[in-house]
């Protein structure tokens, strides 16, 4: 384990920003109770318990906290956890990552500032993260506030020609790289961005990998409203995401199916993949489907089966037409697929991502999906980032 020199003053210096509870302008972290991880969850419920959680953990592991504070907890079988719908939603976290991902940082930067809109900027260590302040939102239901943050990233997608990572886009699990931690797998410090650094990626990069840095800057002057934004956007967001294949290779790989073979679906399918599976074949839920497919397909996936045996059980669960919608225009499982090693793999979903996303888990369901990953977690690591 790699010992960092950091220390707590250092990430102090940040809490006007950070973690000042009386503040009147916008912080990231001052209201409890909320998670924080190592990335393994706990909860805290004060200023000083998330202090303690930080010192204690700052030199050796990489350090993460929800983006958003909870008006509810809950007690599973002795272990606190949030209740997710409860999120106070209170900004926009986006995430930003690849070859693109400083040009978007600028685009979206400049177009906040033309809008006064208030929002913070943070190095990640390997991408960039946006914070947008808006006004709360927390007399709301959870799908509900999923789908106002899925609406405005929809609102930027459209506006601005960028693109941000789909998979945090309405999540109200999000945990975020807290900042002046140490990013152990880039070797550099999570560091936040003055206007300075911003428009100077040299200068963001030599300051990352030399340490802590206590300069926050605030822009803007104003919240934003993410309820009242034209009804066009408030739709799906995943459909740009699709991996380099034509329209020719699907065919290609569809035509090499045998179709007639009798269908099985040689694996356990614990109790949420089967009620997935029994909703799609009666009927398209536009509203959950990609989701429901994106967790059907990554349970195939990571219980070895292999694309042409999934795309041939998707064939058999879903209608016509999200047949159609899944495989030849969205190209999902190809996707999914394609994501199956190397730094950006996919992972099965997390039980705390599923329940803030609204499905409802068994204890079943836990097990299977504690289970699905059971074997050393470093060799499989290790395994996927070849």
């Amino acid at each position: 384990m790699k010992f960092i020199k950091s220390t707590l003053k250092s990430f102090l210096y940040s809490s006007p920003y950070l973690l000042n509870v009386a503040s009147k302008i916008p912080t990231l972290f001052s209201n409890f109770p909320r998670e924080v991880g190592n990335p393994n969850r706990v909860v805290v419920k004060s200023k000083e318990e998330f202090l303690e959680f930080v010192k204690k953990n700052l030199p050796f592991f990489n350090l993460y906290s929800s983006v958003y504070h909870f008006e509810k907890l809950n007690d599973f079988n002795g272990r606190i956890r949030p209740d997710y719908n409860s999120a106070v939603v209170d900004k926009i976290f986006l995430d930003l990552d690849g070859e693109k991902a400083y040009d978007y940082a600028i685009i979206i930067h400049e177009f906040l500032e033309s809008k006064k809109i208030y929002h913070l900027i943070t190095f990640s260590g390997g991408g960039f993260h946006i914070y947008i302040f808006t006004k709360p939102i927390d007399n709301e239901s959870g799908d509900k506030k999923r789908m106002y943050l899925a609406a405005f990233c929809n609102y930027l997608e459209a506006k601005l020609d960028v693109r941000v990572d789909p998979l945090t886009i309405g999540d109200l699990t999000q945990m975020a790289r807290i900042p002046n931690t140490y990013n152990f797998k880039r070797k550099k410090w999570c560091i936040p961005l003055t206007e300075k650094l911003l428009y100077s990626k040299p200068l963001t990069l030599y300051y990352a990998e030399k340490g802590q840095l206590p300069t926050y800057e605030l822009f803007g002057s104003k919240y934003v409203d993410i309820t009242k934004l034209p009804p066009k956007y408030y739709t799906t967001v995943f459909s740009n995401y699709t991996p380099s294949i034509s329209y020719s290779e699907v065919e290609q790989i569809l035509n090499s199916i045998d179709w007639e073979k009798e269908l099985k679906i040689p694996i356990y399918l614990p109790p949420l993949i089967k009620k997935l599976i029994a909703k799609h074949k009666v009927m398209w839920d536009k509203k959950n489907g990609y989701w429901d497919r994106y967790i059907i397909i990554l349970w195939f996936r990571e219980n070895g089966l292999p694309l042409r045996e999934t795309i041939k059980i998707l064939k058999y669960i879903l209608t016509p037409e999200e047949f159609k919608h899944c495989v030849m225009l969205e190209k999902q499982p190809f996707y999914i697929y394609s994501r199956q090693l190397g730094p950006n793999a996919l992972f099965f979903p997390s039980t705390e991502w599923l329940e803030g996303r609204g499905y409802d888990l068994t204890e079943e369901d836990r097990e299977a999906i504690s289970n699905l990953y059971s074997f050393p977690s470093i060799l499989y690591n290790i395994d996927r980032e070849q």
